[in-house]
């Protein structure tokens, strides 16, 4: 094993400032999913400046660069609201009875 210090592949280095540049925004409250209510999609963040609900960490594994992304804790949290809430939605619909019989009708009446 050598002393030298490892040089970073420059895909790995452009995809690590893109990191910071998300990790700045994010922590100005600049995020995609900063305040998003449950009820809507996901965010289109292509082309804004937020951060889109990512972070990153980098670190050397068997002398290679590598860099983990994985969810910021705001989407990770607007996450688990849209999962409770679609739940609710689900049961709501099935409790009002709007769900059609489909197959489930009289001879007679099909049409």
């Amino acid at each position: 094993m050598t002393d030298t210090p490892l040089k970073i592949p420059e895909s790995i280095k452009r995809d690590w400032e893109r990191a910071c540049e998300w990790q700045r925004l994010c922590a100005a409250k600049q995020c995609a999913y900063e305040g998003l209510a449950a009820s809507k999609a996901r965010p289109d963040s292509r082309g804004a400046l937020c951060c889109p609900g990512y972070r990153s960490v980098l670190h050397i594994e068997e002398q290679h660069y590598v860099l983990r992304t994985c969810l910021c804790a705001r989407q990770r949290a607007w996450s688990e609201r849209r999962r409770v809430w679609l739940r609710s939605e689900r049961g709501k619909r099935s409790r009002e009875g709007t769900v059609p019989a489909g197959w489930r009708r009289d001879v007679g009446q099909e049409g």
